[in-house]
């Protein structure tokens, strides 16, 4: 392996081939009816998490190997409240687990808003997981005043007060 002699700013950068800007591609949209809009709700591991859509309705999404790591995962970071192109499984006769097709960024969420797709229980925002009870915002709780006791360098502590 080559030693970095010169230290800071001269520090080895991403590969070119491996690198690409996700603005220049453009939005995915669902061709299947078997591609549906999903809101991720709960985080479980393991490739796993629960989605909502647009109607309501909870499966469990799995996140196959080409977003669990590596190079997929760096654009493709599935947490709380990331919209998603998700596939219904057609084989299954449940029909309650679902792959995951496609992660949406944010510039992409205000482009689907536009085009009239509602998600998370018709609140629409992107951070927001409807009918889970998170309200963001200020609380109005009174701060508490604490009382701080200087003191003076010639007096005696007792620690038995304390």
């Amino acid at each position: 392996m080559v030693k970095n002699t010169k230290g800071g700013k001269g520090a080895k950068s991403m590969a070119r081939k491996s690198f690409s800007t996700q603005s220049s591609e453009k939005t995915r949209f669902s061709k299947d009816p078997l591609e549906i809009y999903t809101i991720v709700t709960k985080l479980y591991g393991h490739g796993r998490c629960e989605v909502m859509d647009a109607d309501g309705n909870t499966y469990m999404m799995h996140i196959r190997g080409k977003y669990r790591g590596g190079r997929g995962r760096r654009g493709n970071e599935v947490l709380l409240g990331v919209w998603c192109l998700s596939g219904v499984r057609s084989y299954e006769s449940s029909g309650k687990n679902v792959d995951l097709l496609y992660v949406y960024e944010e510039r992409e969420v205000l482009e689907l808003k536009s085009e009239g797709i509602v998600l998370g229980g018709g609140s629409g925002g992107g951070s927001e997981v409807g009918g889970e009870g998170w309200e963001y915002g200020e609380d109005e709780e009174e701060e508490k005043e604490v009382e701080v006791e200087r003191v003076k360098e010639d007096e005696e502590v007792n620690i038995d007060e304390i």
